[in-house]
């Protein structure tokens, strides 16, 4: 079941001891805070494994690779995975402009996330 949160631009549901985090619209300086205070809740609690979803996002500026860093640090503090799934052409190219497409591999979907979705649910249940 999904979350809906304070934030339009973002919803979460927790499932087999992971987080998916999706976010849509527009991911800019004027979503980012919203957005910011969510996922530093999500990666706060005890979950260790955050699928970030990129698919419903309509644009993003140099804030959305803010979040992710940003998420990515805290979810690497805690020893957790961190895996982000997008379908979006321009988001490889972003990241390979800016060096870190290899700290974000990009999935083509939630199932598509490898031992987010096979190794680590079996740990966690």
């Amino acid at each position: 079941m999904w979350h809906t949160t304070a934030s339009p631009n973002i919803r979460h549901r927790c499932e087999h001891g992971s987080i998916v985090a999706e976010l849509s619209g527009e991911i800019d300086i004027v979503a980012g805070p919203g957005i910011g205070i969510v996922l530093d809740d999500l990666t706060r609690s005890w979950y260790s494994l955050l699928a970030v979803d990129l698919r419903p996002v309509t644009f993003m500026d140099s804030t959305a690779l803010h979040l992710l860093l940003r998420a990515r640090t805290r979810v690497l503090q805690r020893q957790g995975v961190l895996r982000v799934v997008s379908t979006r052409p321009l988001l490889p190219r972003i990241l390979v402009a800016t060096g870190l497409e290899e700290h974000f591999p990009l999935h083509r979907s939630i199932d598509d996330t490898g031992p987010f979705t096979a190794a680590h649910r079996s740990q966690a249940d």
